[in-house]
């Protein structure tokens, strides 16, 4: 769709892709025969992404459920139905995040404290500090 606001370029808008949110039973059916098919070589008890299937159906996540069944019933294995989070690797090292604030993590403040023999001392929460240049290097003044 090409809209005109005034400018001399014209706006394209993007359509989104709308997800199916009923199907007949015989949608339900053919579906769950992808899904047999897809799933033959995995072995009963591994885990499928719900998120997975509907994106690939282009169905929505509560039809997910109703192919499933539909598939079990026509002898697809038993599978866990759960949704995969992918989670980032943590790193233990100091970085400058997309909101250019230096992140450093709890596990690196624990190590210094450990090297500070005065509990007094420890970083704790809300500890500021003045940040200075040298070189190229960051370097952390606590304020006291």
């Amino acid at each position: 769709m090409i809209e005109t606001t005034g400018n001399i370029v014209p706006e394209v808008k993007a359509k989104k892709v709308q997800v199916l949110r009923t199907l007949t039973q015989k949608e339900i059916e053919e579906i769950a025969d992808k899904l047999i098919i897809k799933c033959k070589d995995m072995k009963e008890g591994d885990p499928i992404n719900p998120k997975d299937i509907a994106k690939e159906y282009n169905i929505s996540l509560s039809l997910v459920d109703k192919v499933y069944i539909k598939a079990v019933l026509k002898g697809m294995p038993l599978f866990q139905l759960q949704e995969v989070v992918k989670q980032k690797p943590k790193s233990d090292l100091p970085f400058i995040n997309s909101r250019m604030s230096v992140m450093i993590g709890k596990s690196t403040i624990i190590d210094l404290n450990e090297k500070i023999p005065t509990k007094e001392k420890h970083f704790k929460a809300n500890d500021k500090f003045n940040v200075e240049l040298q070189g190229d290097n960051i370097v952390l003044i606590r304020i006291v």
